[in-house]
């Protein structure tokens, strides 16, 4: 809508007392934050967020207690613009300048210039009453190995609370079918401009020792030896763990939702992370 510029600072946007606790908001630019080359911490790498998030599976929390608790007062991952680092943090952040640039608000924009827009009829957000259809028994119970040793334990009230919590960074509640709606909307310009879409996908430098994945405006990149490159985005929370990608060589999209999470490490992450992943791309390509 030409209301925000990318190169613009994020100061600009910020409570006064963001700017001066939360590292290199005086510096990064919009664009930084959706390249994840603002230096800004990942919020669910500070250690007292994941204690309680894993001793504490009604934990309560929103976007300012993320940012004030767990982000303020952290150092720097290094300077805007010199490195790439995925962090949360960057997203919480740019729902927060939504909300001061846009008179409706970030969950209005969710809700009617893209989930209603698209006709995404079972993909919800917070501000929806059907929201917490997450309660009713239509949804899946969500697992986790909180002890990272195979043994799954039910996280679904952990999830719960993180999707209420949490905004940029988690909380839209959807499947398989209103994924891949989504994102062949995306890729084929019918949400955006093809030329902002283009600067979706001018990625950012490779995340070190990752030489198979780039990253650009909200888009991840992943080269396979195979099956070519994937354009699209994955999520993670406690009990659930999803992945939307397309790809281009192949013209062929891969959606899967798992009502397992990913967020500690341990066999069921890498059972998901690769020999599942792996199982699906064999079946989708040969």
């Amino acid at each position: 809508d030409g209301i925000l510029n990318l190169e613009s600072k994020i100061q600009n946007f910020l409570p006064d007392d963001y700017v001066m606790n939360i590292p290199n908001s005086k510096t990064a630019t919009i664009a930084q934050l959706l390249s994840h080359t603002s230096g800004i911490p990942d919020y669910s790498d500070n250690s007292d967020f994941s204690l309680e998030m894993l001793n504490n599976k009604n934990m309560d929390f929103n976007r300012e207690i993320i940012l004030e608790k767990y982000l303020m007062g952290q150092a720097a991952k290094f300077s805007p613009g010199t490195e790439y680092g995925y962090s949360a943090s960057n997203y919480e952040l740019l729902t927060l300048i939504m909300d001061q640039v846009y008179s409706k608000g970030h969950a209005s924009f969710y809700s009617f210039r893209l989930i209603r827009r698209l006709g995404l009829n079972r993909s919800f957000y917070k501000n929806e009453t059907d929201y917490f259809s997450l309660h009713s028994n239509s949804m899946a119970n969500g697992y986790y190995d909180r002890m990272s040793d195979g043994k799954l334990e039910n996280a679904t009230d952990l999830s719960i609370s993180m999707a209420s919590g949490q905004t940029g960074s988690h909380g839209v509640v959807s499947n398989v079918v209103d994924l891949y709606m989504f994102l062949k909307a995306l890729m084929e310009a019918e949400l955006i401009s093809e030329s902002s879409l283009d600067l979706m996908k001018d990625y950012t430098k490779e995340p070190e020792n990752l030489s198979n994945i780039k990253y650009g405006l909200g888009l991840e990149f992943r080269q396979h030896d195979i099956y070519g490159t994937a354009i699209g985005h994955g999520g993670r929370s406690s009990g659930f763990t999803s992945e939307a990608w397309y790809y281009p060589e192949q013209n062929a999209y891969l959606i899967y939702c798992i009502n397992a999470g990913t967020i500690t490490n341990g066999p069921v992450k890498r059972l998901i992370d690769e020999d599942f992943r792996e199982a699906i791309l064999s079946k989708l390509f040969n």
